[in-house]
């Protein structure tokens, strides 16, 4: 067996003609990959990279497929090769861009768990430098990892942001009394599978872009009005049963494209939110919510909107939405639908299930889109003729005393390959 120390920690040992990596004494992992050749007509691609993670993201990854032609060499040969990179490494005082971030970090977490003075001064700014760079996938991997739980909170968001958004979202924490853990895909953010609720936020290129508040079990109080500074926001959840109001100046977020509030005690929504260009989803849910602006027929990129619970009327304005695909209206106090709403010829559903509603027009014909229909717990009782001319209908949710009274339209339907539940 062949051994190198490189230090007091960390030492390399040959075993069974493979190179294994000890910290402390304790086997850590094993050596697996040298990158050798690199084909000429690449190395321009690696000009001015600044880490190992970042030559791996420029090379192609076809040099890491088993059916490329490799270099072979000995177990000794590819033991120095490895020795001399950690060597490097130390002697660099454990520059992280030196290694692929794949054992680099593990390599500096497990030296700082085994009390290497210079690995635990360095782990630290090594993150806080990972995070500067604005590498999203870097970033990713240590906050999958929980490397950024050994910075100080503020260094940390100091790091991530640009300073301005960082002091918002250090004032945020204070102001909410709770601390927002990052999410690294949209996929994961406010997914609704956790065990418990807590807040979140997402980052793109320094800035916020996806913000979740939760205001449960807390006094009404309104959010501050510097929130509003996040200028690149794009995502904003805000849920709680105590939230009194929006701010007054929520226009300002310009790059807003998905809304989502649900609140107990919200009675009414500013028309600023109708100032937002780029929003394509609104949700709002109030138990007290009786009215929406007017004009809010100006959100022209608007694709979903789901919207209530305590409406009796939808505002004229609603036919200027001339994108909406999606529109959940159901759990109102609706009693009829205003004709402006059958002229959204975007529409592929729409839901006014738990309404007041008596009839749907003979122009629900128009809605020459519409896939998925339902209009359950209403008192409609006769369907219009007209539902046969939707040819793109695929889903029809009704009540089983319609379908009763409705036996040859519902027969039609069905041989249309429409499914009735």
């Amino acid at each position: 067996m062949k051994e190198f120390k490189i230090n007091d920690y960390l030492t390399l040992r040959l075993q069974d003609y493979r190179t294994f990596i000890y910290i402390a004494g304790k086997k850590f992992r094993q050596c697996k990959f040298l990158l050798l050749n690199i084909p000429a007509d690449e190395i321009k691609l690696l000009d001015e990279v600044q880490s190992i993670d970042e030559a791996t993201e420029r090379l192609n990854n076809s040099l890491e497929r088993d059916d490329q032609t490799k270099i072979t060499i000995d177990s000794k040969t590819e033991f120095w090769a490895h020795c001399s990179n950690l060597q490097v490494w130390y002697e660099h005082n454990y520059d992280t861009r030196l290694l692929h971030s794949n054992l680099a970090f593990p390599l500096l977490h497990a030296l700082t768990k085994a009390g290497d003075p210079i690995a635990k001064k360095v782990f630290k700014e090594e993150i806080a430098k990972r995070i500067s760079s604005g590498n999203e996938k870097i970033i990713e991997f240590l906050v999958n990892e929980r490397y950024i739980d050994f910075l100080e909170r503020e260094q940390y968001l100091m790091s991530l942001l640009n300073p301005a958004e960082a002091e918002i979202l250090i004032k945020l924490e204070k102001f909410t009394d709770q601390q927002f853990t990052q999410i690294g895909r949209r996929k994961y953010f406010d997914s609704g599978v956790e065990e418990y609720i807590y807040p979140q936020f997402m980052a793109r290129n320094k800035s916020v872009s996806a913000l979740l508040i939760y205001w449960y079990n807390k006094p009404p109080k309104p959010l501050p009005e510097w929130i509003c500074n996040l200028k690149n926001l794009e995502i904003f959840h805000y849920f709680g049963d105590n939230i009194p109001s929006l701010p007054k100046h929520f226009s300002k977020l310009k790059n807003l494209k998905e809304l989502a509030v649900d609140s107990e005690i919200l009675e009414k929504i500013s028309s600023s939110i109708t100032q937002l260009p780029h929003l394509e989803e609104l949700y709002i849910k109030s138990g007290l919510l009786k009215t929406i602006p007017e004009n809010i027929g100006d959100l022209k990129k608007l694709k979903i909107f789901s919207v209530g619970n305590m409406l009796t009327t939808l505002p004229e304005s609603i036919t200027k939405l001339k994108e909406l695909e999606y529109l959940y209206i159901n759990h109102n106090r609706l009693c009829q639908l205003p004709e402006s709403l059958y002229s959204l010829k975007s529409l592929k559903e729409l839901n006014i299930k738990n309404n007041s509603i008596e009839e749907i027009s003979e122009s629900i014909s128009e809605l020459k889109n519409l896939e998925v229909f339902i209009i359950k717990k209403n008192k409609i009782r006769t369907l219009p003729e007209s539902l046969l001319q939707l040819k793109k209908l695929r889903i029809l949710f009704i009540d089983n005393e319609i379908i009763e009274k409705n036996k040859d339209i519902i027969k039609k339907l069905e041989t249309n390959g429409v499914m009735i539940s």
